[in-house]
């Protein structure tokens, strides 16, 4: 009967130990970039531009490349984004109670050594976006442009 009682007690102890364990971790957000920074520092290349254009665009003005298909992402990263957007400080200093729920990835154009591309805003503020008729990124030509986003995934 003790023993029963001790192995109950220990059972119980490590349950509590593994779980609260997994509570202490800090959300850790991803790092957030744009497509010139990212072209300019290498961490994405022309022909990674090509296929974001091509998704942005529906075509490329180069007829022969090598498009990089668009691989789904997980529901866990969409969320992980979505985390990392909401933790801007403009966005916590005006409404720090905002949750993932009020980010929304309007469009997703592929991920690139890790980085993904999306376009993504909240509805918690009114924005007036400015496009721009073309803007040429590394030589590829994007067209009715609104700056894109670029998420590191770890």
């Amino acid at each position: 009967m003790i023993k029963k009682m001790i192995g109950i007690i220990a059972a119980v102890f490590m349950s509590l130990v593994f779980c609260c364990g997994c509570g202490d971790k800090k959300f850790v957000a991803f790092e957030k970039t744009n497509l010139e920074t990212a072209f300019n520092n290498a961490w994405i290349s022309q022909e990674h531009l090509k296929s974001i254009a091509y998704y942005y665009n529906g075509e490329v003005d180069e007829p022969a490349f090598a498009l990089i298909p668009k691989l789904q992402l997980s529901e866990k990263t969409v969320n992980n984004i979505k985390l990392s957007y909401m933790q801007q400080e403009y966005i916590k200093s005006v409404y720090p109670n905002a949750t993932v729920d009020n980010a929304r990835t309007y469009r997703y154009y592929g991920t690139y050594n890790n980085y993904a591309v999306v376009f993504i805003l909240d509805d918690l503020f009114q924005y007036d976006l400015k496009f721009e008729d073309e803007k040429i990124i590394g030589g590829v030509s994007f067209y009715n442009y609104c700056g894109l986003q670029l998420y590191k995934i770890m």
